[in-house]
């Protein structure tokens, strides 16, 4: 399975695993690092055991479905369908976000927020790109 990890300030904001592709990408690292505000975002990119999908914790809410090509969360935008399941995790990286009693706030600015989205997406693409080229 590849796993495709991308944090902030050293805190998890997103994780993509994808089945079936290891053995065509064989063992891969592959690792983009830039500064974004007071701290640096980093896209990884590893070979990793199909158990590890099953040893998450502090998932909140788990979806499963089918995603189009060019859905917003499908990995390999027009390449193909993807099959998705969606983890939410309880924990939210407390570098971007802020917990008040009922609900999150960004704590970062909005130009670092959009940039680290900017970041996120263009992750994503390279995900997409390395897998059908």
């Amino acid at each position: 399975m590849i796993k495709n990890k991308i944090t902030y300030a050293g805190q998890t904001i997103l994780t993509i695993y994808h089945k079936g592709f290891d053995n065509a990408i064989n063992q891969r690292k592959n690792k983009i690092r830039e500064k974004i505000g007071c701290f640096n975002i980093i896209f990884e990119e590893e070979t990793v055991s199909d158990y590890e999908v099953s040893a998450l914790c502090n998932t909140l809410l788990v979806k499963e479905g089918f995603l189009v090509p060019n859905h917003k969360y499908n990995p390999y935008s027009e390449s193909g369908c993807a099959h998705l399941t969606h983890y939410i995790n309880l924990n939210k990286p407390n570098k971007i976000f802020k917990a008040l009693e009922s609900e999150y706030i960004v704590s970062i600015s909005i130009i670092d927020f959009q940039k680290i989205n900017e970041f996120i997406e263009n992750g994503v693409s390279i995900v997409s790109w390395t897998q059908f080229n």
